[in-house]
């Protein structure tokens, strides 16, 4: 199975001296906020003098971060704590790498994932074990953020990518670590956050405020390049020059058709961008948890070939409050409607992979109230995983080699304990809780669970059963 952009563990961020952070709190969608005081934001800036840039060019929808000391862009905390704190160096990062993925991709019988790496360590740490191991424990398809790094200035940023040149590649190349485009998290709508412009009213007495203080619709999506700022114009450049987009919040259904017009706009700027080299990208997003089924997105989805992630379940636990409050009950024909896109022959996948989320594909229960949310909208089982395994993998561009289990294929697969075929012994309600027995990457079996057979936990592990740091190496475990 496949996982596209892990949920963050949302811990508050440990400060890096009492006296020189004031709090952490949380804010929209869920990001945390570092606030310094102005003596903390004065020590801050001794070590790092382009703060004040960096805080204006990265925090978007705070007003005037800087004055305030306000640290809210994953990229910009990491790098605060690297000012105050001696950071992982990438080999210990890459032991954190495989000691957490038995509890958080493994246990789950994910074997390839597609996120952002924010920083150079975390590339790094990769890489680091792809040359100890010949492998990494999962395998990834990454994209780069790299214009939004605070030691990088807003002139860069802005042409950073451009600079560079197209460099997007698939599995073909390295089949464990691959580069598939460029995305900036925090420049794309939100979840709660929805660009949804005439697609969706407000309801009535409240049309100003929606659209002013809750949808986001960037300025560099609508194609107003004076408003972008310099993360706007470095996605905009990007397009020009041919890169591959994922990992750009597509959250709401007007995010994605001013996406299709700033692929046009493309074209007309560089004639290597014809519309068959568009479609073969793969252009793509992450959440949709909004996307509705207007028939100006399922043209342009279909037109320039958009893979649209589509997270059910949370769009269940984080939109259904919003909707109810500022939409009304025409807003809930736009929560996550799969069936509609995928009858329309739009290319819908799964946000994430595991049983839970195949589950809520399947019975579209709300997790507290048990509601059934548009029941329209289910997908059989088969079409439900296909949408967690064979698309992603044509998203990821490693169809050739993982998404089926075939002759010439890798032995990616996980082994459960019942027939999730089988209606009869495990009711549409029962899926979220299919028990995941033992993982295999790469004809490696990684993970086994405690409660599966003695045969499947006498097996040899490639990283060992218990993987407790770098002394535990492949061959030199007990449990190998």
């Amino acid at each position: 199975m496949y996982r596209t952009n892990p949920r963050t563990n949302l811990k508050l961020a440990l400060a890096a001296s009492v006296v020189l952070v004031g709090f952490t709190g949380e804010a929209f969608a869920n990001h945390r906020i570092i606030n310094m005081n102005s003596y903390a934001y004065e020590q801050t800036r001794l070590r790092w003098p382009g703060i004040d840039g960096a805080l204006t060019k990265d925090n978007r929808g705070m007003e005037n971060a800087a004055d305030r000391g306000l640290i809210k862009a994953s990229p910009l905390r990491g790098y605060f704590e690297k000012v105050w704190k001696a950071l992982p160096t990438p080999g210990q990062i890459a032991e954190g790498i495989v000691a957490t993925a038995s509890t958080d991709i493994w246990s789950n019988g994910i074997t390839q994932i597609s996120t952002r790496l924010d920083t150079p360590e975390q590339t790094a740490a990769y890489y680091h074990l792809l040359r100890r191991d010949g492998r990494v424990p999962y395998r990834i398809g990454w994209h780069m953020e790299q214009h939004r790094l605070p030691t990088i200035g807003a002139e860069t940023s802005s042409v950073l990518y451009a600079s560079l040149g197209n460099q997007s590649m698939g599995a073909d190349y390295n089949p464990w670590v691959w580069l598939l485009g460029v995305g900036s998290e925090g420049d794309g709508d939100a979840v709660t956050r929805p660009c949804l412009g005439e697609q969706l009213p407000a309801l009535p007495g409240k049309e100003d405020f929606v659209k002013k203080e809750i949808e986001v619709c960037p300025a560099w999506v609508r194609g107003d390049r004076e408003s972008s700022g310099p993360l706007g114009l470095g996605m905009l450049n990007a397009l020009n020059t041919g890169w591959r987009m994922v990992g750009l919040h597509g959250v709401g259904g007007q995010m994605i058709v001013y996406f299709g017009e700033r692929l046009a706009d493309a074209m007309k700027i560089n004639p290597d961008l014809t519309l068959e080299a568009i479609r073969g990208a793969r252009h793509g997003f992450s959440h949709g948890t909004m996307l509705g089924k207007a028939p100006e997105l399922i043209e342009t989805a279909l037109k320039w070939n958009l893979y649209l992630p589509v997270d059910v379940y949370r769009s269940f636990t984080d939109e259904t409050a919003a909707i109810e409050e500022f939409y009304g009950p025409e807003g809930f024909e736009f929560q996550a409607p799969i069936k509609s896109l995928v009858d329309a022959g739009v290319k819908v996948m799964s946000d994430y992979s595991t049983w839970q989320d195949v589950g809520t594909m399947v019975h579209r229960r709300h997790p507290a109230t048990e509601e059934v949310m548009e029941p329209e909208e289910r997908v059989d089982r088969v079409t439900a995983f296909k949408l967690t395994t064979i698309i992603p993998a044509e998203f990821n561009f490693s169809e050739k080699v993982t998404g089926t289990l075939e002759v010439g294929k890798f032995a990616d697969f996980q082994i459960i304990e019942q027939d999730f075929l089988d209606s009869a012994a495990v009711p549409d309600e029962e899926i979220d809780h299919i028990k995941v027995l033992m993982t295999v990457v790469g004809d490696k079996v990684v993970w086994t669970n405690d409660e599966a057979p003695e045969e499947f936990k006498s097996l040899p592990h490639f990283y060992g059963r218990s993987y407790q740091g770098p002394n535990n190496v492949p061959g030199k475990t007990a449990s190998n």
